[in-house]
């Protein structure tokens, strides 16, 4: 089966370290709209922030008729004549569920926060933590997990985000928000290349929603094994430039290729570097 949409994160996806995206992005996303494919941007910022980083990068949200739809903070948005339209009914939803939610997600951290001793912090919000280091962030990810685990809660799931967890509705989250847009769009799982680089984008990736995974290579170590487990695609160069190889690879002449041919050159290439 062909692809016909790729979703894309954008923090450490997309923006590299310095908040840029290259040209040979736009290039790319231009090049799978022109062949009547669809993209996606799956990212944890709201609207407003979404559209500023685009907009820093030259390229105001749904000028060349792209992205097609949204997935932002959970709320999911649709190009529509030039304009994004909100999907009412599951954003309406978003926010009950968070409602309801919220107070557990509190709890939890309440909790966590005095047996994080002496691993530096800051409680940005109500239910999430930021740290100076991956290691922090990753070692509390592992501590909250077993947490909840221990106490059998599964109204709520963990997310990290670089060196920031946080905790959102069991309900949401990228892989189920990619899911909804995948059916309105009227296209099958298997069609879609979801590219991610941290804890947050694994549902995308984890093969749950049955998605065709990819990542770049600056993407966290826990992705990128996930994504090589299910014979992904893990780009050699970092960030947009790598989401620009991923599209290169895949998208082969704006035709698409099969999950398995691409799964098989990558393995080709990595056999003929080795040798």
């Amino acid at each position: 089966m062909s692809f016909k949409m790729v979703a894309v994160d954008v923090d450490w996806t997309l923006l590299d370290e310095r908040g840029r995206i290259p040209g040979r992005v736009f290039e790319a996303f231009k090049k799978i709209t022109s062949t009547g494919g669809y993209v996606v941007i799956a990212t944890g910022r709201g609207m407003e922030s979404a559209s500023e980083v685009f907009l820093e990068n030259g390229y105001p949200l749904g000028t060349d008729g792209y992205p097609h739809a949204l997935t932002v903070g959970s709320h999911l948005f649709y190009l529509q004549d030039g304009k994004y339209v909100p999907d009412e009914a599951w954003n309406v939803n978003v926010g009950k569920w968070w409602s309801e939610s919220r107070p557990i997600a509190k709890e939890i951290m309440d909790a966590i926060i005095p047996r994080l001793g002496g691993i530096e912090h800051e409680r940005a919000w109500e239910d999430g933590l930021l740290f100076t280091s991956l290691e922090d962030a990753v070692q509390v990810q592992e501590l909250i997990i077993r947490y909840m685990r221990k106490e059998g809660i599964d109204a709520v799931f963990l997310e990290r985000n670089g060196w920031g967890v946080g905790l959102s509705d069991a309900r949401v989250g990228k892989g189920i928000c990619l899911r909804r847009i995948t059916r309105k769009m009227g296209l099958n799982p298997e069609e879609v290349v979801a590219v991610g680089d941290s804890n947050n984008d694994r549902p995308m990736l984890d093969g749950q929603m049955g998605f065709f995974p990819a990542c770049p290579a600056n993407a966290d170590e826990e992705i990128k094994s996930i994504v090589r487990r299910r014979r992904g695609f893990v780009a050699k160069q970092n960030y947009g430039m790598g989401v620009a190889e991923i599209i290169g690879s895949i998208f082969l002449g704006g035709n698409g290729v099969s999950v398995a041919s691409c799964a098989e050159d990558q393995e080709l290439k990595e056999v003929e570097d080795v040798l």
